[in-house]
Order: C-alpha cells, then sequence, then structure tokens
C-alpha cells in the first residue's frame, strides 16, 4: 500500500512562477500591438487553436510568433492568467469578451466555463447580447437554456417575442 499525491497545483503555481518571473519563455503573442511572452507547451496543452499553429511548419510557429486580431491585450492577459494559475475569474463584465476570445482560440474548459457563468449572469439587460453570442458561435444547445431562463425569468411584465430559430423570448412592454 502506498501513498498517492496531487502534485497538479504544484506544477500550475510552477508555471505560473515561470510566466511571472519570464524565464524559459520562447513565444511571442501579440495582442493589440502589445508583445506578450509565453510559453509554447503551455499554449499547445490548453488550446487547439496553438496546437494546431505550433505543430505544423506554419510562419509563425517558426518565427515563435503570432498576431491575435480581434482580441484585446485585456482579455488576453485574462485567459494566459487562467491558463497558467488555473484560476478561471469569470464577471458579468468580462464574460462575453472572455466568451468570444476562447472560442476563437479553442480553449475547451473556458468556453464550458463561460457558457456556464453566461447562463448565471443572464438578465433582461443582456439575454438578447447572449442569444445574439451564442448564435454567432453556434452553440446549438444553449437556445433552450436561453429560452428557459427567459420563460421562467422572476420579472412579470414581459411579452413573448420569437427570435430566428423559434427562441421565443419574453421582452418587457413599455
Amino acid at each position: 500500500m502506498g501513498i498517492v499525491y496531487k502534485r497538479s497545483n504544484c506544477i500550475t503555481k510552477n508555471l505560473e512562477r515561470l510566466l511571472l518571473e519570464d524565464e524559459l519563455l520562447d513565444f511571442t503573442v501579440e495582442v493589440e500591438d502589445v508583445k506578450v511572452r509565453c510559453h509554447r507547451v503551455v499554449l499547445a496543452t490548453s488550446s487547439d487553436f496553438f496546437r494546431a499553429l505550433l505543430r505544423c511548419e506554419m510562419r509563425e510557429a517558426n518565427d515563435g510568433c503570432v498576431t491575435l486580431n480581434g482580441i484585446s491585450e485585456q482579455t488576453f492577459q485574462h485567459i494566459l492568467m487562467s491558463i497558467y494559475s488555473g484560476t478561471v475569474v469569470l464577471t458579468l463584465e468580462n464574460v462575453i469578451d472572455l466568451w468570444k476570445a476562447v472560442d476563437q482560440l479553442q480553449i475547451e474548459f473556458m468556453i464550458a466555463d463561460c457558457e456556464k457563468i453566461a447562463l448565471k449572469v443572464m438578465s433582461e439587460d443582456n439575454l438578447v447580447n447572449i442569444w445574439k453570442l451564442a448564435d454567432k458561435l453556434q452553440f446549438e444547445g444553449y437556445f433552450h437554456d436561453i429560452q428557459y431562463w427567459g420563460n421562467n425569468s422572476p420579472c412579470s411584465n414581459f411579452i413573448p417575442v420569437v427570435l430566428p430559430k423559434n427562441i421565443m423570448l419574453p421582452i418587457e412592454k413599455k
């Protein structure tokens, strides 16, 4: 009989320390004209986009640098710290931008986290924006969750409105 130790927290802390102390950095991601140094192996293990980019003979892999469009520097820094630290902080203020970015970068575990938090922070103020993003990202199963939320909204001053894909949402009476 032996003792089993989980070392994942130790590895995560050491990876984060390598990033914060600028050690062994071997790849650059440029976002909004800001160059962010990081580790190829960490990017490739977290993102299908980076894995594909780094495993083939693409120019970016050979140059050790890629430019990302459509992602803000702040959002990318948030994603990077989430990957390195193992802690994802999602809020009403950042979930939409993060959801778009992690979908673009194909970071599956963060996509699932964004989907969950979007449902939790859904309100009559952001319902249509979340629906539009789910439609753009082609999250078909999400529409039923949005419709369920809309139909079970605590607001009683709503009328039903049918959006594309036969989603019926309650919209506040004016």
